[in-house]
C-alpha cells in the first residue's frame, strides 16, 4: 500500500511538471505559427458613408484591433469610371476629425488611396489612375495627395494604395522619390526586382477571412500575412445588391479574431516596421 501511494504521490508530481511545460509549448506553437492580419479598408472620402465608417471605427475600437484606411483627399464628385471631366471634393472638416480622432486612438493608420480615384482609361483598357500617365504628372498628383494628407492629419503618410491596385513603374519611382514606404498592391513585372518598397497585396474580403486562417494554419512555421480588403458597399445596410456581409456578422468576425491567440492584427504601416 505504502509503494503504491509513493507511486501516486510521483505521477502527481510529474503531471504538476508536465503541465506548465505543455502550456510553455503551446505559446512557443502560437509564436511560431502566428499568422498576422491587416484590415483595409478603401474609398474613405468626402462622400464615402459616414455613417457606417464611425460604426466600423468604434468597432475597432472595442476589441482594441488597428486597420488601415485608404484615403481619397480630393474625389471625383461624378463617377470613379467616367473618364470625362469632373469637379473633385476635398475632404470635409467633419471627415478630416473623425480620422483625427481615430489616428489619436491608436487604431487607424491613413494611407493613401490615390487622389481623386478617376479613372484615365475606359474599362477595355482597365481601370486605373495612374497606369500608363507620364511621370511628371503622377509626381504632381501623389505628392499633392500626400501632402494634403499630411498637412490636415498631422502625420506621415508613408503607405500608398493605388486605386483598382493599378499602377506601372512610373508610379513606383514617385513613391520612392516621395518617401513611401510600402504599396498595397501586387507586385508586377520587373517592378519587384528593382524597388525597395514593400509590396502588401489583399488577399480576401471579410467573408473568407475565416477560410484563410484555416489555411494559414495549416503552414507551419511561415508567419502568413493576410491583408483584408473591403469597402462601405461591401456591407448589406449599404448595397443590397454588391453587399456581402451585414454588419452584425462583421463585428462577431472582429470579436472572433480578436479571441485567437495565434493571430495578432497590424496596420499595413505598422507591419512594414516590425518584419
Amino acid at each position: 500500500m505504502a509503494y503504491h501511494n509513493i507511486r501516486i504521490k510521483i505521477l502527481i508530481a510529474l503531471l504538476l511538471l508536465f503541465i506548465p511545460l505543455t502550456s510553455a509549448g503551446i505559446e512557443r506553437n502560437h509564436e511560431r505559427n502566428r499568422i498576422t492580419v491587416v484590415f483595409r479598408y478603401d474609398d474613405y472620402s468626402s462622400l464615402s458613408p459616414t455613417n457606417i465608417e464611425l460604426k466600423l471605427i468604434e468597432t475597432f475600437k472595442k476589441y482594441d484591433i488597428p486597420c488601415t484606411f485608404g484615403v481619397i483627399p480630393c474625389v471625383c464628385v461624378r463617377d470613379f469610371q467616367d473618364v470625362r471631366p469632373q469637379n473633385i471634393a476635398p475632404l470635409t472638416p467633419t471627415k478630416i476629425n473623425i480620422l483625427k480622432d481615430a489616428i489619436k486612438a491608436g487604431v487607424l493608420e491613413v494611407a493613401l488611396h490615390g487622389f481623386s480615384h478617376q479613372t484615365i482609361h475606359e474599362k477595355r483598357y482597365g481601370y486605373t489612375e495612374f497606369s500608363g500617365l507620364d511621370y511628371n504628372s503622377q509626381v504632381t498628383k501623389i505628392t499633392k495627395g500626400k501632402n494634403y494628407l499630411e498637412k490636415m492629419l498631422n502625420v506621415p503618410i508613408t503607405t500608398f494604395i493605388p486605386p483598382w491596385n493599378s499602377y506601372d513603374p512610373n508610379t513606383i519611382r514617385v513613391l520612392e522619390k516621395l518617401g513611401f514606404k510600402t504599396i498595397s498592391a501586387d507586385k508586377r513585372g520587373a517592378v519587384k526586382k528593382f524597388s525597395p518598397l514593400e509590396f502588401r497585396p489583399e488577399r480576401c474580403g471579410p467573408n473568407k477571412l475565416r477560410d484563410k486562417i484555416k489555411s494559414a494554419r495549416c503552414t507551419w512555421g511561415t508567419h502568413p500575412v493576410i491583408i483584408v480588403l473591403f469597402h462601405a458597399f461591401e456591407f448589406l445596410e449599404v448595397d443590397k445588391k454588391r453587399g456581402n456581409i451585414t454588419y452584425q456578422d462583421f463585428d462577431k468576425l472582429l470579436s472572433w479574431i480578436a479571441s485567437q491567440k495565434d493571430i495578432r492584427v497590424q496596420t499595413i504601416g505598422q507591419l512594414t516596421n516590425t518584419r
